[in-house]
């Protein structure tokens, strides 16, 4: 792979390259960190998808040591996270009990689905947004979940609007 790429020192603007790996789930754990590094640059983007669904080995002496999606987490600097849409009368309990005997219940496999987009910016800050995306229609919507407070009421953000003077 790394003979493809520019050397990291090459700091050619003109010439930008883009890195898709469906699975980066094989790459051992104590060698993913050294693995980004040698593949990102500025001039490179890494795209990879990590499947939680697949099981990750651990040696005993790597048992201090963090998961490979806390790796990537801590790396990343855009993070996706795809959800199904559940329907609403699916208990939690019952949805993983299910999925880990490989059976899906109704309404899983639909076209509407949830993604978490988590951009870190390099002051550190994290910004997060929450859309519903339908695949058919090939709309979208902004997920905004009212907060709750500490007596039970919550709290919408339009209850806000017009309050403050500055």
């Amino acid at each position: 792979l790394q003979s493809y790429l520019p050397p990291p020192t090459e700091t050619n603007t003109l010439k930008r390259y883009m890195v898709i790996i469906d699975c980066i789930n094989y790459i051992p754990n104590d060698q993913l960190s050294s693995f980004v590094t040698s593949v990102a640059s500025p001039n490179t983007t890494l795209f990879a998808v990590f499947h939680r669904s697949q099981p990750e080995f651990r040696p005993q002496e790597l048992q201090h040591y963090p998961s490979s999606l806390q790796l990537l987490q801590f790396m990343a600097t855009t993070i996706f996270e795809l959800q199904p849409v559940l329907p609403r009368n699916v208990d939690e309990e019952e949805l993983d009990y299910e999925l880990k005997r490989f059976c899906l219940l109704r309404g899983l496999n639909s076209s509407i689905f949830q993604v978490k987009l988590t951009n870190r910016r390099r002051s550190g800050r994290l910004l997060s947004y929450c859309f519903q995306i339908d695949s058919k229609t090939h709309t979208y919507e902004v997920v905004t979940k009212a907060k709750e407070d500490q007596n039970g009421t919550v709290e919408d953000p339009e209850m806000l609007e017009g309050l403050t003077t500055f």
